[in-house]
């Protein structure tokens, strides 16, 4: 897990390929990496752990990627993968999933038109 944790690190301290012409080949090998460790090599951790540890990082990584068209093919992915943290994990987590799928929602309103209702609903409760 500590090796997971570094290699997470390493990635959001190197973000900055993101805002360049490889942003594309970033997301093709990164973002099913990201989506399963939070969906399937990590579970939900209400302390401070190493795995939160990990689950946080990747959670900051998803947080701080360009909302270009580069991104508009993962959207949908990404969007489920903030909803199932949101609703599962902690309020470190949750908080940064709102803010992912606020972002989601504002810049790419007319892809996501279908997905609102559930976020409402969760906010609701």
């Amino acid at each position: 897990m500590q090796t997971r944790l570094q290699l997470a690190m390493e990635v959001r301290d190197s973000l900055e390929v993101a805002h360049t012409s490889e942003y594309l080949n970033f997301l093709k090998c990164y973002f099913r990496a990201f989506s399963s460790v939070l969906t399937h090599l990590t579970k939900p951790q209400f302390s401070d752990s190493i795995e939160h540890k990990v689950r946080n990082v990747v959670v900051e990584v998803l947080n701080r990627l360009p909302h270009s068209e580069v991104l508009r093919p993962f959207v949908q992915d990404l969007l489920k993968v903030a909803m199932q943290v949101l609703t599962l994990d902690n309020e470190e987590n949750g908080l940064i999933c709102m803010r992912i799928i606020f972002d989601l929602l504002r810049n790419f309103r007319p892809t996501l038109e279908a997905e609102v209702q559930p976020f409402l609903d969760f906010v609701c409760k």
